[in-house]
């Protein structure tokens, strides 16, 4: 069984460590200024706490089942745009998340991939999917499907197939 580290949040600005198993470190680099991980809430620059956890822990979970033993995976998220867009619904006094074909997903990060203390695969991508719309529902009415979905493509392709980025 992996450790799971201490919740560590440092001053405006700085970079944020949520929780990492012994495989996979992810970071959250300056949060306060992701373009749209809120969940719900007034503002719509900024990160959500429960946004940030719940990509974390499915990131390590991604980790935990597929990377290998001599591998280790360290993710910087650089900025997250979830899928739909916030609108205030003045009669309910709260934010809904519409979802339309132009608010699709967007996650940017940086990752470095070990395998026996050598790097093996790394870059800066922006992850999307422009069809989030229409693909099946994996992940039933999580309240963040896509953006899992999109991880889940991402490290089929980069860090378990190695296949490159598209230009």
């Amino acid at each position: 069984m992996r450790m799971i580290a201490r919740i560590s949040l440092l001053a405006p600005g700085a970079l944020v460590s949520l929780p990492a198993s012994a495989a996979v470190a992810v970071s959250f680099v300056q949060p306060e200024r992701y373009f749209d991980a809120r969940a719900f809430g007034a503002a719509r620059i900024g990160a959500d706490k429960s946004v940030l956890r719940g990509i974390q822990r499915h990131v390590e979970q991604l980790a935990e089942r597929r990377l290998a033993p001599n591998q280790a995976l360290t993710i910087e998220v650089l900025d997250i745009d979830l899928a739909g867009q916030r609108r205030l619904v003045p009669s309910a006094g709260d934010a809904l998340r519409i979802m339309t074909e132009a608010t699709w997903p967007r996650i940017k990060l940086r990752y470095t991939l070990l395998e026996d203390g050598s790097e093996v695969a790394g870059g800066e991508e922006m992850l999307a999917d422009q069809t989030y719309l229409r693909h099946g529902g994996r992940y039933g009415s999580d309240s963040l499907r896509y953006e899992k979905r999109l991880l889940d493509d991402w490290f089929t392709a980069r860090i378990v197939e190695r296949r490159p980025a598209r230009d």
